[in-house]
């Protein structure tokens, strides 16, 4: 099985402002996801909520995302620290005292920056 994962999806909007390059883009990316036979690639894209509008405007990508969409909200404090500790803690790896502590510290100043609320 293949899974490819493309974070940032948003990207193709905001650095690509050739349309024709897009469109060349998205159906090398989703032809194989939607015409492969069993067991077909799958297809993980992360993509910021507000670009939704700019993805719809494909109609093969439309299509995906109507029925293959899964909405995620902001992460509060411990389910961040769950997304950071979780994976290592499965692999057996640790992270040096107080790294995560300032993995969100970090975060949560960048999401304020991001959002205007530093001040």
């Amino acid at each position: 099985h293949t899974l490819l994962i493309v974070d940032q999806f948003e990207e193709l909007f905001t650095t690509c402002p050739d349309e024709g390059l897009r469109t060349l883009f998205l159906d090398r990316l989703l032809t194989p996801v939607a015409e492969s036979a069993a067991p077909a690639p799958k297809l993980l894209l992360a993509m910021r909520a507000d670009f939704m509008g700019e993805a719809l405007h494909s109609a093969a990508l439309a299509d995906l995302l109507q029925n293959h969409t899964i909405l995620l909200g902001p992460l509060g404090r411990a389910e961040l620290q769950q997304v950071i500790e979780e994976p290592a803690r499965l692999r057996g790896v640790a992270f040096e005292p107080g790294l995560v502590d300032r993995l969100l510290v970090d975060s949560a100043q960048s999401a304020d920056e991001c959002c205007g609320k530093v001040g």
